[in-house]
């Protein structure tokens, strides 16, 4: 039975493999054909020939970012360096309804765009109308997705640049380098805007909670009988892949030792999409940690994070929150992959510690993984240990 299982995995990754470079294939070509569309398209006049970029030119600039949570809070240095230099310019950021929480408090951003990617088509249609009112000069596609980079060439936008990826080049008047993907994050978006001549020294994503999410988190302290004195770790089993949760049962058994042995207030975290792992983590458990009901709301996930001593979760977005609002982490890490590796995601920072395993995966890609052994072999007590390191820098800066 067992055998067979793993037959069938194996059968399954070389299946996807295949599919995988042929979605590539099709993707090249998909770019080649719009490339001789539109170099069609100028020669006879159909469409401007590109214009040379020009700072002075740019009055109103459209920041497009459709993803996760984590994708939108690395690129808040862009956009800050966006601001700095066009310190006069309108600045729209264009986000989805789930992520848009994360940047309406941004003092950088003067109008939040929502786009739904799972709209009608007459909706999306009647979504680019209004974008073009807009008259934007300089679209910034951080997104990696074709439709993202679509959207800013039906802004309207003369400049547009990104990552010609998913077939998606022929859309860009300025192209980035793919190479610099494999960057982190942070720095895989400001090479976007680089490319202009642009960047900032201020590197720190930043999550700026309202008034209505602090006094959330502050009541349900109070309700709760949280002290200041507690120590307080919010854990995070979640994830939007398998890929990247390590074992439940493991999170549980780390939950029960620092409520047990050591009196700390756990809170488990996770959205509705999670709620599938956060019950199988309280069947596993034999005390009771906190769980609040947040309702999706990344403002008050925000801010009950803020008040926490220590985070403690896999690579998510929820991870970027707590390093937003510099509460020190313990990240597990397992995929080698470059795309998922720790260098391209890891919370910014120092006072955060990724907890993973070495390994010599030969050809990783998470999503054909037969047995995420760079997870399973990740012990609760190297969670522990992580976790007790992070208590004690935290004491050492009580007692300086």
């Amino acid at each position: 039975m067992f055998i067979a299982k793993i037959g069938r995995r194996i059968k399954n990754r070389f299946t996807k493999k295949i599919v995988r470079v042929l979605k590539n294939g099709y993707f090249i070509a998909i770019d080649l054909l719009g490339e001789f569309i539109f170099w069609l398209a100028r020669t006879i006049g159909l469409i401007s020939s590109k214009e040379e970029f020009s700072k002075d030119k740019v009055k109103k600039i459209l920041v497009i970012r459709t993803d996760r949570i984590g994708d939108v809070i690395l690129s808040m240095p862009t956009v800050r360096a966006l601001r700095e230099n066009f310190p006069k310019s309108f600045l729209g950021f264009l986000t989805t309804t789930y992520t848009k929480e994360l940047v309406l408090e941004s003092r950088d951003i003067d109008e939040v765009m929502v786009y739904e990617r799972k709209a009608s088509l007459i909706r999306k249609l009647n979504f680019v109308k209004k974008l073009k009112r807009y008259k934007f000069d300089l679209a910034v596609v951080l997104s990696p997705y074709f439709e993202s980079a679509l959207l800013g060439y039906l802004s309207g936008a003369s400049f547009r640049i990104g990552y010609p990826l998913n077939g998606s080049g022929f859309l860009f008047t300025i192209k980035v380098d793919v190479k610099n993907r494999y960057k982190h994050e942070i720095e895989s978006c400001l090479d976007v805007v680089r490319t202009i001549g642009i960047d900032t020294i201020n590197k720190k994503p930043q999550l700026i909670l309202s008034q209505e999410a602090e006094k959330f988190a502050e009541e349900f302290f109070a309700q709760h009988k949280i002290l200041p004195s507690d120590l307080k770790i919010c854990i995070h089993p979640g994830g939007h892949e398998e890929h990247t949760r390590w074992m439940p049962d493991r999170y549980a058994q780390v939950a029960d030792v620092l409520i047990k042995d050591y009196g700390a207030k756990v809170i488990l975290l996770g959205a509705k999409a999670d709620k599938d792992v956060l019950d199988k983590v309280l069947s596993f458990m034999s005390e009771k940690p906190i769980v609040p009901e947040l309702h999706n709301s990344l403002q008050k996930l925000g801010a009950i994070i803020k008040r926490c001593d220590i985070f403690l979760g896999n690579n998510s977005g929820p991870m970027h929150v707590a390093s937003a609002v510099e509460t020190p982490v313990v990240a597990i890490f397992g995929a080698i992959h470059p795309l998922e590796h720790e260098n391209k995601w890891a919370p910014f920072g120092e006072d955060h510690i990724i907890v993973r395993r070495k390994m010599d995966c030969i050809d990783c890609h998470p999503g054909h993984c037969v047995n995420l052994k760079c997870l399973r072999m990740i012990t609760v007590d190297e969670v522990l240990r992580a976790i007790f390191k992070q208590i004690e820098r935290i004491n050492k800066k009580i007692n300086k």
